[in-house]
């Protein structure tokens, strides 16, 4: 299973991305349906009947849903119709609604629209950053790789241990190799982690005897390296 983590990360990186991006359209289409302020015709509503509805879960208690039935007068014609319930509701109670002229079969309540549009935009946007930081943190090694290895300063690198790394999809775990060099004309000590790897590559360390690895430097700018795995990646896929 830990050599699968790496590609679960990403496909659940995927999937909250594109859950965030189905919901923000969700949101948008509910937007667009709600008719615009000069097109909206107001009228008062009755209740008529709040219904229970209990669906039952097994790993949960049932949870009770209202639906709440309307009687409205629309264009000299009596409609009924149905909106969202809230704790303040009863048999007989008046309710302001609105409808798009020219089409009163269709009713909405401005707290519905207001509750909705909140509630998916706001689950949207948090999907979609979740799964885009991911995505991220799946991108950048390879942009520095690119970037590093034709531009970056070659320096070689004892190796130190390899730690957990920052990849995670329920108890399965990344790895990353940690390797140190110290720079001779300033004593300075540089601790370096590798990217993420979607096994524990001690024992082919171990097995083959690594204690160095390459790490390509940007002079100007010491935080950003990349530690050159590629041999080990080559060994532990044979």
């Amino acid at each position: 299973m830990g050599k699968n983590v790496i590609q679960l990360f990403r496909l659940c990186s995927w999937l909250f991305t594109v859950i965030g991006l189905l919901l923000l359209l969700v949101c948008f289409w509910v937007f667009r349906r709600i008719p615009p302020e000069n097109s909206r015709v107001y009228t008062t509503a009755l209740v008529t009947e709040i219904e229970k509805d209990r669906n039952m879960d097994r790993n949960r208690e049932g949870e009770i849903q209202y639906t709440v039935h309307v009687l409205y007068m629309a264009e000299g014609q009596k409609y009924e119709g149905s909106v969202g319930y809230h704790s303040g509701l009863r048999v007989g109670s008046r309710v302001r609604v609105f409808y798009a002229d020219g089409h009163p079969e269709r009713i909405y309540t401005e707290l519905d629209n207001q509750v909705l549009i909140a509630v998916l935009l706001v689950m949207g946007t948090a999907f979609l950053l979740i799964g885009l930081k991911s995505l991220w943190k799946l991108l950048l090694p390879r942009l520095r790789r690119f970037s590093l290895l034709k531009r970056g300063n070659p320096v070689s690198a004892d190796f130190l241990r390899v730690i957990p790394g920052q990849l995670a999809v329920n108890s399965l775990r990344s790895y990353v190799v940690c390797c140190s060099w110290t720079d001779q004309q300033t004593g300075n000590e540089y601790v370096f982690k590798s990217e993420d790897l979607p096994q524990n590559p001690t024992p082919w360390i171990e097995h083959y005897g690594i204690t160095s690895f390459p790490v390509y430097r940007d002079e100007k700018h010491p935080n950003r390296y990349y530690v050159d795995i590629q041999m080990l990646t080559a060994k532990m896929a044979t």
